[in-house]
């Protein structure tokens, strides 16, 4: 059967076990096909009857991950087009156009009036899950508005037409498999890739989870529900380690697939150790989709190996002067991919762009060299600190830092720890009125109160012979530094 929206894809599976639990949320709630099918009826018939029609553009910002998943396939049923990812006013701010903001919270302070979600909202048991007028999407029809921090750190937003959106998920299932998998997902659903894998456990008729309260409890529910294949990144990996408890028996794991970020070898040991013996690490972006995929027994015996590149993918290595360069020697890395699996547009500050050159390349800012088939990483050709897959742009953090009260001066750069995805490090100059833990109390919330952070407050910054803060110095310094932890020097 060829899909009509993207509940088609879901309904084989809704029409086969219905009273099979579907997902389990992170409030302990059991949601089964028949109520998942429900759910996004309802949702559909809502958002109709509050003036969301064809072809408008629909932020959705709720906070149940359920929620995300179901309105994505309501608005796709009416052929709205949903916005995922970010705040409404990031987006509108980065010049997406939207008609309506869905939220459960009501806290933009710009844009269109939101569309208030409640338990109005709530399907009735045995509530029809057919609906009148269902939306046939055509294959180059705008489907979905997708964020991604990208290789420069700045705030943008992908479009995906209908056809992409499909050929996305197909590319998830060549990576990963399609199986009937109990499967936790900790990316969030606003984010592409933890919607996609989300959404095909669903499609196969699995068993979907999210991250719970805390690492601990999340642990108990992987024993409870018998989870069989976790998708991460590496920083909450870290969490899932330390919660295990060794003398345990391990849990029922197949599969932890790792992604988002390089990870350490001594990350990957501990967690097949203590977690599951099949790790692998999966590499790619919102612009190209899944393009590497490694064992962690690749990962581990070579340095900096990422993976075997997918059949689907072409990779390249540029010199600085942009030539092509031969297997083995180290520079940019560039990828293509077919152009049905590529977003068709780029939206940014800069204006509508594509994130592709004219043949077709993309440049997702790693350096690295291709040997046998195997891409290897050796860091960024951008200033961006990559922290789990959330990319942070180093400039953009000098300039919040700079502006905090007591602050003279104000140098950033990433350091790798130990668990393999990079920490932020913010070296001062202060003066006499700066406060440590009011600064941190404000930068935390600029990048994640979780995200890892290190300080430095000096006396004066190590500089290059061009007058420029010289960060390799700066890393050395931060290297006597404990994450969550500062330090002040003198020299």
């Amino acid at each position: 059967m060829t899909a009509r929206n993207l509940f088609d894809l879901l309904r084989p599976a809704i029409e086969a076990k219905p009273d099979a639990v579907a997902i389990v949320a992170p409030d302990g709630q059991d949601i089964t096909y028949q109520r998942l099918g429900e759910t996004i009826a309802r949702f559909a018939r809502e958002a109709r009857a509050r003036g969301v029609t064809r072809g408008q553009c629909i932020a959705v910002s709720l906070t149940h991950p359920a929620a995300i998943i179901s309105m994505v396939t309501a608005l796709s049923r009416i052929g709205a087009i949903a916005a995922i990812g970010d705040r409404a006013r990031n987006m509108i701010q980065a010049g997406v156009k939207l008609d309506a903001i869905i939220s459960d919270s009501l806290d933009f302070d710009s844009g269109p009036e939101p569309i208030r979600f409640d338990q109005s909202w709530a399907a009735q048991p045995g509530e029809e899950i057919e609906l009148d007028d269902e939306v046939t999407r055509v294959p180059a029809e705008l489907a979905l508005i997708c964020a991604s921090s990208g290789s420069t750190g700045e705030r943008k937003f992908f479009a995906l037409n209908f056809a992409t959106q499909i050929a996305r998920l197909t590319l998830q299932d060549e990576m990963h498999g399609a199986d009937h998998a109990r499967r936790l997902i900790t990316p969030g659903m606003a984010a592409l890739w933890g919607f996609q894998n989300g959404f095909r456990t669903l499609r196969s008729g699995g068993l979907l989870i999210f991250p719970g309260r805390n690492a601990v409890h999340t642990m108990a529910e992987i024993e409870r529900l018998g989870i069989e294949e976790i998708m991460t990144t590496p920083n909450l990996l870290v969490d899932l380690v330390n919660a295990r408890e060794a003398t345990k028996a391990r849990p029922a794991l197949r599969k932890i697939i790792v992604g988002g970020s390089q990870v350490s070898a001594t990350l990957l040991e501990r967690a097949r150790l203590t977690l599951c013996p099949e790790i692998v690490v999966a590499y790619g972006s919102t612009e190209t989709g899944p393009t590497v995929l490694g064992d962690a027994g690749l990962v581990t015996d070579q340095a900096g190996a990422i993976g075997r590149i997918a059949p689907w993918a072409e990779m390249r290595i540029l010199s600085p002067t942009g030539e092509a360069l031969p297997e083995g020697e180290n520079g940019r890395v560039q990828i293509r991919v077919a152009a049905k699996h590529r977003p068709y547009a780029l939206i940014a500050q800069s204006g509508v762009t594509s994130p592709y050159d004219a043949d077709g390349w993309f440049e997702p800012g790693d350096l690295g060299r291709i040997e046998n088939g195997v891409l290897f990483l050796d860091g960024r050709s951008t200033d961006v600190i990559n922290v789990g897959g959330n990319k942070l742009s180093g400039p953009a953090l000098e300039d919040f830092a700079a502006k905090a009260p007591g602050v003279v001066q104000a140098a950033v750069t990433g350091q790798r720890n130990d668990a393999g995805f990079e920490t932020v490090c913010v070296a001062l100059i202060t003066g006499p009125d700066f406060v440590l833990a009011s600064f941190d109390e404000k930068f935390s919330r600029r990048i994640g109160k979780i995200t890892p952070r290190r300080y430095l407050v000096l006396k004066t910054f190590p500089l290059l012979a061009s007058g420029k803060v010289d960060k390799q110095k700066l890393k050395a310094l931060f290297a006597t530094v404990a994450d969550h932890g500062s330090r002040a020097l003198s020299g």
